[in-house]
């Protein structure tokens, strides 16, 4: 059985593993995939159904298993990986990959845009011999297309079923010579969470990771087991709305990293910026142009507190006046000082009233 251990952490910015220390980083409202620690279990289940994916911050887990190994977890909730919108690519990628006995057997690619594609411009190199699409060959869009491969002579063009002589280790996706995707096996020796020990296995790509791959990243891939049904890849959809987002950036300044800056007011301070940056400019806009809007949280005295839009964006800035080369947020959205609009006008009325005044005066002098 998993004993499971949480306890809240600050913001750390470490590599995904260091030696057995786990780094997974999450968007607002995102659904945590079990299969990342591990096998599933109720007990795992259960206790990670107690990690809120709905405020920023991070949070420690420790596993530790039947054999009393331990894992540390930091699992990070930040605004980097939340989605308000939908994203499309705008090429087609390496979705999934299939591999046994460390030789590749089969891949899908994936169109990630609203158009269909025909690949006029994109060859894959296989190994180290390039090949031209076939010109059947076609993506619809927001669909993935499978490619097998078996033992014969190798295949001279690039279609859903091919045959290759010897064990494939590399394959890319390129435009031209541009290397659009590119995965090479030698390299897949570390999943989102430890070393692969198996010669066979799935690999699927990371939902969010939609711009090219020339570097395998275990951070944008999840190994599974061959014993599993293959899973079909959808592109990431947005969990929040930018007011949500809004919301969920001023209660971390008042009522997370920024109301515990106490002896660590640069830390805080980055941590707060950082979520900042890598907001959604719509949920930017928000913080500015509805500053009134009520916030909620537990404040030091752990008590039931509210504040305001405007109140978080005061202590952000209280904050930067404190830390060196730091800078304050000011509104971009104050409506500037429109001389056509407002000079122009206000002219034209001033000269008529003076040329009234002036034929007034010429009916008197008469």
């Amino acid at each position: 059985m998993f004993f499971i251990l949480l306890t809240t952490m600050l913001l750390i910015t470490s590599p995904f593993q260091v030696e057995n220390d786990y780094r997974l980083t999450l968007g607002l409202n995102e659904t945590i995939d079990p299969y990342i620690f591990g096998e599933s279990s109720e007990t795992l289940l259960s206790q990670l159904a107690t990690i809120k994916t709905t405020s920023l911050g991070t949070t420690q887990l420790t596993l530790t298993m039947d054999d009393d190994t331990t894992s540390e977890w930091m699992i990070t909730i930040s605004n980097e990986q939340t989605w308000v919108t939908p994203k499309l690519g705008n090429h087609p990628l390496i979705s999934y990959i299939r591999v046994e006995n460390n030789g590749l057997v089969a891949l899908d690619l994936y169109n990630p845009t609203i158009f269909e594609h025909t690949f006029t411009t994109e060859n894959m190199r296989i190994n180290e011999k390039k090949l031209p699409f076939e010109t059947t060959f076609y993506l619809p869009p927001l669909e993935a297309i499978s490619i097998s491969f078996s033992e014969g002579e190798p295949s001279d063009v690039v279609q859903t079923t091919m045959v290759w002589d010897e064990p494939i280790v590399s394959i890319s996706l390129l435009n031209f010579d541009e290397i659009l995707d590119e995965l090479q096996l030698g390299s897949i020796s570390m999943s989102r969470y430890g070393l692969i020990r198996e010669s066979s296995f799935h690999l699927y790509r990371n939902n969010k990771a939609i711009d090219s791959q020339t570097t395998y990243d275990p951070s944008n891939w999840m190994h599974r087991s061959l014993d599993e049904s293959k899973r079909i890849f959808q592109l990431a959809q947005p969990t929040i709305t930018p007011l949500e987002q809004a919301k969920r950036w001023a209660e971390f300044v008042m009522y997370g990293d920024g109301m515990l800056a106490a002896g660590r007011v640069e830390e805080a301070f980055r941590s707060l910026e950082r979520e900042y940056l890598a907001m959604d400019p719509q949920s930017k806009e928000l913080i500015f142009t509805q500053p009134n809007t009520i916030i909620s949280g537990i404040n030091e005295s752990f008590e039931e507190d509210t504040s305001t839009f405007r109140e978080a964006v005061g202590r952000y800035n209280y904050l930067a006046a404190r830390v060196p080369g730091a800078e304050g947020l000011q509104n971009p959205y104050v409506t500037t000082f429109n001389f056509t609009a407002i000079i122009l006008p206000s002219l034209g009325i001033g000269c008529l009233i003076l040329f009234f005044l002036f034929l007034k005066k010429r009916q008197e002098v008469y």
